[in-house]
């Protein structure tokens, strides 16, 4: 489990070759090479209990768990059964809205088409515009704005 090189490593500085390496340390560094020692055993523990926990969560080894373990797992198990469904519902959700609004673009981009097709269209030189402008002397165009005179009222008899 362990690298192969950290074991060796502390054999070579817990176990040196010849009894006067031992004499060239003081006692400080012989105490803080026994304590890195005993790591591994340390560190053992946790990874057996997290192994234990793991199999466990699996499904192996529950006949020895007591009815409150196994009311512990069942929640535990929900709680993931939970967060999973919950990710899958936004995943779906979050491509929905993708796929809504890249169709929202491709809509906008396709208006835009026909809008610019229809302007080009639309001022192309063979179409007819209509406009209010008058060619000509300023006389004719102030007299043909000018309105008829209103009739006559009747004569009295």
């Amino acid at each position: 489990m362990y690298s192969k090189v950290l074991f060796e490593t502390l054999k070579k500085y817990l176990n040196p070759p010849s009894s006067s390496l031992g004499t060239k340390y003081p006692a400080a560094c012989q105490r803080q090479l026994n304590a890195t020692a005993s790591i591994p055993g340390i560190l053992n523990y946790p990874i057996d209990q997290l192994n234990k926990i793991c199999r466990k969560l699996l499904g192996e080894g529950l006949g020895s768990c007591t009815l409150e373990e196994l009311q512990e797992i069942e929640q535990q198990l929900e709680k993931s059964v939970n967060s999973v469904r919950a990710k899958k519902v936004y995943r779906e959700h979050i491509e929905q809205l993708k796929a809504k609004c890249g169709m929202q673009a491709q809509k906008a981009t396709n208006v835009e088409h026909r809008e610019s097709q229809g302007y080009a269209e639309s001022s192309s030189p063979s179409s007819d515009v209509e406009t209010e402008l008058f060619i000509g002397l300023p006389e004719t165009r102030s007299t043909r704005r000018i309105l008829p005179p209103p009739p006559l009222p009747p004569l009295p008899q």
